[in-house]
C-alpha cells in the first residue's frame, strides 16, 4: 500500500507502509498533514531501520514546511495588494473629484436632487477620503509586508 503525498508522488519513494495495528512503520506526515490543529508532527526516528529512511523523512518534512511558507508568502502578498489597489483607485478619484468640485468645470446651476453638483462632489470626495483612511489604517494594522518577509 502506497501513501499519497499532497506535493507529488513522483519525487519521493512512497513504497513504505503507513502505521497499522501489526506494528508497521508510521509515516512522519501521517495524522498531521491534513489536520490544521497539529501542524508539527513528531517524527519517531527509532522506527526507521536505516539512516537513508531517516534522512528521507526529514527531507519530506522540510519540503512540506518550505511549501507552506511559499504558500503563506503568496497569500499575504495577494492580501497586501487587495487593500492597496482600492486605496490607489479611491485616491485617484479623490484627486479628480476635488479638482472638478473646486474648479469652474461644473456649472453652479447643475443640481442633483436638493444639492448642487459641487456639494455632491465635495461629499463624495470626503466619503472616499474616509474610506481611504480606514483602509490605510487596516493595511498598516494587518502589516502584510512583514508577514510576506517572514515567510520568504
Amino acid at each position: 500500500m502506497s501513501a499519497s503525498l499532497p506535493f507529488g508522488d513522483d519525487d519521493y519513494d512512497t513504497s513504505y507502509r503507513t502505521g497499522s495495528a501489526s506494528g508497521g512503520r508510521v509515516h512522519p506526515l501521517q495524522n498531521g498533514a491534513s489536520n490544521p490543529e497539529s501542524s508539527k508532527v513528531p517524527v519517531d526516528f527509532d522506527s526507521f531501520s536505516s539512516d537513508a529512511e531517516k534522512l528521507s523523512a526529514i527531507l519530506k518534512c522540510a519540503d512540506v514546511e518550505q511549501h507552506k511558507h511559499k504558500l503563506s508568502a503568496t497569500y499575504f502578498h495577494f492580501r497586501r495588494y487587495a487593500i492597496l489597489i482600492p486605496i490607489l483607485v479611491m485616491s485617484l478619484l479623490i484627486a479628480v473629484g476635488g479638482f472638478v468640485a473646486a474648479s469652474d468645470i461644473v456649472k453652479p446651476t447643475q443640481r442633483i436632487h436638493d444639492s448642487t453638483m459641487q456639494e455632491f462632489l465635495t461629499i463624495l470626495v470626503a466619503t472616499f477620503g474616509f474610506m481611504v483612511l480606514i483602509l490605510t489604517i487596516l493595511g498598516n494594522g494587518l502589516n502584510y509586508h512583514s508577514r510576506v518577509a517572514f515567510h520568504r
